[in-house]
């Protein structure tokens, strides 16, 4: 969608305030565009919005945190008793590889969005 700077004869305005108006402009300058003008113009065609649902985070959050109470129970047991049990090892192997799927969903989905 290319187009000549003379067929850009219709004017868009918009307010900011002035601390978005710093955001946009130094978020110009960072790219190779030639003006402000042309950074918006660009952001706005072909910019991405990411709306992500974020259920499975907020989801991984809470069991991250009911799997530090058990690891810290298990810690006390191992530092009360000197044993860990078998049982614990399999527990925290589960638990890590629960995460780590919960993670490459996650992922799999925002790399999804970005394309």
């Amino acid at each position: 969608m290319e187009s000549n700077a003379n067929d850009r004869n219709i004017r868009m305005s918009f307010r900011v305030t002035l601390e978005e108006k710093t955001i946009i402009e130094k978020r110009a300058l960072l790219t190779n565009t030639n003006s402000l003008s042309s950074y918006i113009r660009h952001m706005t065609l072909n910019g991405i919005i990411v709306n992500y649902e974020n259920k499975e985070i907020k989801e991984l959050i809470k069991s991250l945190g009911k799997i530090g109470v058990n690891i810290n129970q298990i810690a006390t047991r191992v530092n009360s008793t000197n044993n860990m049990y078998i049982e614990d090892v399999h527990y925290l192997r589960k638990v890590m590889n629960d995460i780590w799927q919960s993670v490459l969903c996650i992922q799999s989905t925002l790399q999804a969005l970005g394309q």
